[in-house]
């Protein structure tokens, strides 16, 4: 599967580290869960839970079924809010992106393995406006 990389304009690089930031705000008030400076942009539904593996390998449950995902798909949302689009993906067709926000290690609601969220933005790709979610 071929990994496309695309960078986002200032104003879409906005709204993503700013919902990403009110995501924690949001989890960190609620529920106690304070969230790790990482996240994934990905093609899945219906997400069960997202959890971090020690094998360079990001586990994610969606549809009932394991989808293991290699941890590059992780972006960091301080340094560089690029997105990353991922075309065709195994057991995934015609659907959304997805923001996975991992818990930070040692939090204490260590049973949650990650949160999504989403928000509609629009960047351009070789003259073409395309839809960001998150």
């Amino acid at each position: 599967q071929e990994t496309k990389n695309i960078s986002l304009n200032a104003q879409a690089k906005e709204v993503f580290q700013s919902t990403i930031e009110a995501t924690k705000r949001h989890l960190l008030a609620t529920s106690g869960l304070r969230l790790g400076k990482v996240c994934a942009l990905l093609h899945v539904k219906h997400v069960l839970g997202v959890m971090p593996s020690t094998k360079n390998k990001l586990v994610l449950r969606f549809d009932e079924k394991e989808t293991i995902y290699p941890i590059t798909l992780i972006v960091s949302d301080e340094s560089s809010a690029e997105a990353q689009k991922f075309e065709d993906l195994p057991m995934a067709p015609h659907i959304h992106q997805e923001v996975i926000v991992l818990p930070e290690k040692g939090s204490k609601h260590s049973k949650l393995y990650g949160a999504t969220g989403r928000v509609e933005s629009e960047y351009e790709v070789g003259g073409h406006r395309k839809k960001f979610k998150v």
